[in-house]
């Protein structure tokens, strides 16, 4: 499913107008008429309905659904927050129509001018449900004085909101609160989910999201130069590799895991557990040669293979001799690289041979904060995937920013990011980014809090190599590691989110895998 910005949804609107010849006024009628058609289906007692109407489009698909609404016997206010002389000639027209409505449709109308702000108050403190059509995906300026006033009471009432295409006050690129925003119950957004809905905090605003069809097709935009992608399952279940019966392990890939150390013996473990979780048919663990014991104990599966330590931990002095040659003489097919390596003193050399390797690369962890000091590296480019998965502190180290900065801009610094240097970006957080080197940004809608714990994100490392491993290209690897990951943490949130472990995840991915791809039998 497609995602898009203000900018390229417009850009839509005006194919659709211009190519195909829909009237601008028709595609505002296909809104407002499935903006009511879904309020009638949910709330259907809700019977006094207060519908908030801007100046801009947002308030021409208002005016349509009052009417729609009135026509289906609901007790119908609009409140007209502008002036007539404001209005756009496809929103005039709708107003002209409504305004024949005459007793059918009660009126009150405010402006600077005309003042009427205190029956506003009242109006919204006795209806039973109220349709923002304020402002849209339109915003260009903070929500301040008045208008901020009234979004203030919307949000104090104890009316079911919804509201049409994005919270007013929501910038619907960054997710940003301009000034004030509307908290909806249900936002019902027209031909595309946008940004905004899945960037904090306005996906904290929407509630629940539906994405109404208003006639603009799909396939628009590809020449409208849309970048974003929103996952979803039925995409992620034709993506994820099929477990033939005339196969063997060697089918199925190869995942090598370096990490480890004397701290954090069980990272690469989880790493390594993930991988074979998703499928890879053989998995060998690179650790520091004082943990190998350990770590053969808790997975006893992999196969291992120690490496010059010093102090518990790997020498970054001191790497197995030819090293890119052994890795293609294991057969390796896919490398993580980080799960509990810990921050090694001059690390330079020993990240250029590993960065070296002849295989896809997932590099998370202290792996990625040892990268952002030798982000140089990345600019020689290789020629299979390299794919980072960080954190926001670990991004906001790589970017020499701050988190709060980074949360503020995320879609265009992981997209940036990615594409300066060649790689993936897989910025995690409950609606995971995954920026891709040609420009293009997928999102993942589905997240658990209960991934907010040490270790999901090397089940995540794990997983993603497995897929690169057995050979999917690199957007559907990524995609479909990221997707699997978030509805595992659900899984594992059962029964509470509280007590997931790691451990549990990983159990938790061949349910999920069994459920995308409908239970398959050998």
């Amino acid at each position: 499913m497609y995602l898009v910005s203000a900018q390229e949804m417009r850009e839509m609107d005006r194919m659709a107008m211009e190519q195909l010849g829909i009237p601008p006024a028709v595609l505002m009628e296909n809104a407002g008429a499935a903006l009511a058609r879904e309020i009638a289906a949910r709330y259907p007692d809700r019977r006094r309905v207060t519908v908030l109407c801007g100046a801009g489009n947002n308030g021409g698909d208002g005016f349509v659904a009052a009417r729609w609404l009135a026509n289906r016997g609901a007790e119908v206010t609009v409140c007209f927050l502008g002036t007539v002389d404001r209005l756009s000639p496809e929103s005039a027209l709708h107003y002209r129509i409504l305004r024949q409505m005459g007793e059918r449709v009660r009126w009150l109308e405010c402006s600077q001018e005309t003042g009427h702000w205190e029956a506003v108050r009242r109006q919204l403190a006795q209806t039973d449900l109220v349709v923002d059509a304020l402002f849209g995906v339109g915003l260009s300026r903070p929500v301040t004085g008045h208008l901020a006033q009234v979004i203030g009471w919307v949000n104090e009432s104890q009316a079911v909101v919804v509201a049409a295409d994005i919270p007013s006050g929501v910038n619907a690129d960054t997710g940003a609160v301009e000034g004030a925003a509307v908290e909806a119950d249900v936002t019902v957004t027209f031909g595309c989910p946008k940004r905004g809905h899945y960037l904090f905090p306005g996906a904290q605003l929407r509630g629940e999201l539906v994405v109404a069809d208003i006639s603009i097709p799909s396939w628009l935009a590809e020449p409208a130069g849309v970048k974003g992608r929103l996952l979803t399952a039925e995409q992620v279940a034709a993506w994820l590799p099929v477990r033939r019966v005339h196969s063997h392990k060697g089918t199925y890939g190869h995942v090598l895991v370096i990490g480890g150390s004397r701290e954090m013996v069980g990272a690469p473990v989880f790493a390594a557990s993930a991988a074979l979780a998703g499928g890879a048919g053989y998995v060998t663990m690179a650790v520091p040669e004082p943990v190998l014991a350990q770590a053969a104990v808790l997975e006893p599966t992999a196969v291992f293979w120690p490496w010059p330590a010093e102090a518990g931990r790997f020498s970054s002095r001191h790497w197995p001799s030819s090293l890119a040659e052994e890795v293609k003489a294991r057969r390796v097919t896919a490398a993580v690289l980080g799960p509990g390596i810990g921050r090694l003193p001059e690390p330079r050399q020993w990240l250029e041979s590993l960065l070296a390797l002849p295989v896809p690369l997932v590099v998370d962890a202290d792996g990625l904060n040892m990268l952002s000091g030798h982000l140089d590296l990345l600019t020689v480019r290789r020629d299979v995937p390299t794919v980072l998965t960080p954190h926001p502190g670990e991004m906001a180290r790589l970017c020499q920013t701050t988190v709060a900065d980074l949360e503020g801009r995320r879609w265009d610094v992981a997209a940036r990011f990615a594409g300066e240097h060649g790689v993936a970006v897989v910025l995690k957080g409950t609606h995971t980014l995954m920026a891709f080197p040609d420009g293009s940004v997928w999102v993942n809608p589905t997240g658990a809090p209960a991934l907010a714990k040490a270790g999901s994100g090397d089940v995540l490392a794990g997983l993603m190599a497995a897929f690169l491993a057995q050979g999917l290209p690199l957007e559907e690897a990524v995609g479909a590691a990221v997707f699997v990951h978030a509805l595992a943490g659900r899984h594992a949130a059962v029964p509470s989110p509280h007590s997931s472990k790691p451990s549990i995840l990983i159990a938790a991915i061949g349910t999920v895998l069994a459920e995308l791809q409908g239970n398959q039998g050998p």
